[in-house]
Parts: C-alpha cells; sequence; structure tokens
C-alpha cells in the first residue's frame, strides 16, 4: 500500500507540472517532455537520497530505539522512533524536516 501511495504522489505532481505548462499556453512537445522528464530525474534524485538516508540510519545504533529508527520527517523532527516502512514513506511522500543538517553522527 505504502509504495501504491508514493506512485501516486508522482502522479499527481506530473499532473500539476501538466497543469502549469496548460495554464502559460505550453505546447510545445520538446519543451514538455524536457520538462517532465528534469521532473522524474528531480524526483528519482530525492528518492534516492532519502534511500541513502535511511541506510546511514540504520548503520547507527543511536537512530534505532525499540523496532524503529528516528523519523526526519518534518512533523515527527527526529523525536519518533517509527517503523521502517512508515519512515520511508513519510520522508518519500512528505519530506524532510525544515533546514534540516544531516549529519554524520
Amino acid at each position: 500500500m505504502g509504495i501504491d501511495n508514493l506512485f501516486s504522489s508522482y502522479y499527481k505532481l506530473i499532473h500539476v507540472v501538466i497543469n502549469i505548462l496548460y495554464e502559460f499556453h505550453i505546447n510545445n512537445e520538446l519543451l514538455i517532455l524536457n520538462i517532465l522528464s528534469f521532473t522524474r530525474r528531480v524526483v528519482q534524485d530525492y528518492c534516492n537520497g532519502a534511500e541513502s538516508f535511511i541506510n546511514y540510519t540504520l548503520s547507527n545504533p543511536k537512530n534505532i530505539s525499540g523496532g524503529g529508527i528516528r523519523c526526519s520527517y518534518k512533523r515527527c523532527k527526529n523525536k519518533k522512533f517509527l517503523d521502517l516502512d512508515v519512515v520511508t514513506i513519510q520522508l518519500l511522500q512528505k519530506s524532510f524536516m525544515e533546514k534540516y543538517l544531516w549529519l554524520f553522527a
């Protein structure tokens, strides 16, 4: 179910981009394809970075407690220990907390 929500969020983002292009009467197919390709790369880069972050988190015992890991989602602010799947989905769908500084502690 979580991964379905992730793909749903990605398609919502694509839908927003397409609506913006339509609103500004941008109908150049090559430009649209380039913008969509860029959007896909940004999403993929974010997902890869989030995965690297989670792998690092798992390698540091200080970030693990009671079967959960610290959650850097903006509402959890590293204060909650949650299930790995929950943390992954929150970071992929919603984002890290603002001005988050990834320290190698």
